[in-house]
Order: structure tokens, then sequence, then C-alpha cells
């Protein structure tokens, strides 16, 4: 989930910080995730899915 998160924030030049606001995540969760520490529970799943605009099945590396 971490590579797809961090790939999509960079593309839409998103800080991790900015990212963590917009959704209502906490900025260190969302490093967490990225890095591989920490993977989101099914609420952290679908806000960040309805924000970039991806499927779940996309966000965790099960489709291209």
């Amino acid at each position: 989930m971490g590579k797809k998160s961090k790939r999509i924030t960079g593309e839409k030049g998103l800080s991790q910080a900015q990212l963590a606001k917009e959704i209502g995540i906490n900025q260190r969760t969302i490093s967490q995730y990225e890095t591989g520490i920490r993977e989101p529970d099914i609420q952290g799943i679908k806000k960040l899915c309805a924000y970039f605009g991806v499927t779940a099945g996309y966000l965790l590396g099960m489709e291209a």
C-alpha cells in the first residue's frame, strides 16, 4: 500500500502533512503507511481511495 500511496501523493504534489489534513489522518500515520510500518484500517483505506479517486484494489497493489 505504501508505494502506491507515496506515488499518488507525489504525482498530486502533496506533502504528507497536506494529505493528512485533507483526509483527517495524522501525518505520522501517513508516514507509517508509506514506509510500511503500519497498514491502514478499513476507514483509512476508504478515505485514501475517496480522496485519490482509486479503488481499494489499486491502492493495495492488487490491480494495475
